[in-house]
C-alpha cells in the first residue's frame, strides 16, 4: 500500500491551517488542475468547490497532491476560527469525500494481493497508517467530535476509532457489489489489531 496516495477525513483541515498561517486568501477565482496546483491552490479547491460534484479523476488528483504536500498533523479544532460557517461545512464535506476515496483504494489494494500474502500486506498497511501524519490528524478530528481529552493526534486507538466511525457510512454508500469486500477489509483490520494487542499484552517469557 502506498500511504502517500491515501486520505483520511482531515486532509483538508491540515492544508487549510498551512494556508491560513501564510495569509492566503481563498476566493472563487479559476483554479488550476489539482495535479498542477500548489499548496495554496489545493486549499482553495477544498473551501470553494463541492467535491461531490467533481469527477473521480479530479478527486484522485487532489488526494495525491494533498498527500505530497502535507507535513504536519493538525486537529480540526485548530482551524475553526479561520473559517466561515459555510467554509467549515464545505471543508468537512470535502474531507470526507477524499477520505472515502482513500478507504476504497485501501480495499482494492488489499484484495489485489494474493490471498496467501494478504496478512503480511495488511500488517504493513497498519504500520503505515499508524505512522502517517495524515491519519494522526484524523485522530485530532475524532477528538474534536467526541470532546474526549484522551483522544489525541498520534494516539493509535483514536486513529482506528476515527476510521471505523467513518467506514460504516462509507460502506453503506458503496455500490452493492462492493459492500461485502469493504466489510471484509474492515473485519480483517480489526482482527489484526486484536492479535497485535494480545501479543503486546502477553507477559514476556521468563528466562531461567
Amino acid at each position: 500500500m502506498q500511504l502517500g496516495k491515501k486520505s483520511v477525513a482531515v486532509l483538508a483541515v491540515l492544508l487549510f491551517l498551512a494556508g491560513a498561517a501564510a495569509g492566503f486568501v481563498y476566493n472563487a477565482q479559476r483554479l488550476p488542475n489539482p495535479n498542477e496546483a500548489d499548496l495554496n491552490q489545493l486549499v482553495r479547491w477544498l473551501v470553494t468547490k463541492d467535491l461531490r460534484q467533481e469527477s473521480p479523476q479530479t478527486k484522485d488528483e487532489l488526494l495525491d497532491g494533498l498527500e505530497q504536500q502535507i507535513q504536519t498533523p493538525i486537529r480540526s479544532a485548530d482551524v475553526q476560527s479561520q473559517l466561515t460557517a459555510p467554509q467549515q461545512t464545505l471543508l468537512m464535506s470535502n474531507a470526507d469525500v477524499l477520505a472515502e476515496r482513500w478507504f476504497h483504494r485501501q480495499v482494492d489494494q488489499y484484495f489485489a494481493q494474493p490471498e496467501a500474502t494478504r496478512p503480511a500486506y495488511l500488517d504493513k498497511q497498519i504500520d503505515e497508517i499508524q505512522g502517517s501524519q495524515l491519519v494522526q490528524s484524523l485522530a485530532g478530528l475524532a477528538e474534536n467530535e467526541t470532546a474526549s481529552g484522551d483522544t489525541k493526534a498520534g494516539n493509535k486507538s483514536a486513529i482506528w476509532i476515527a476510521i471505523q466511525q467513518r467506514a460504516k457510512s462509507w460502506i453503506e454508500r458503496a455500490e452493492k457489489y462492493r459492500r461485502r469486500r469493504c466489510q471484509q477489509f474492515v473485519d480483517a483490520v480489526q482482527q489484526h489489531l486484536l492479535m497485535r494487542w494480545l501479543q503486546d499484552s502477553a507477559p514476556a517469557a521468563k528466562s531461567d
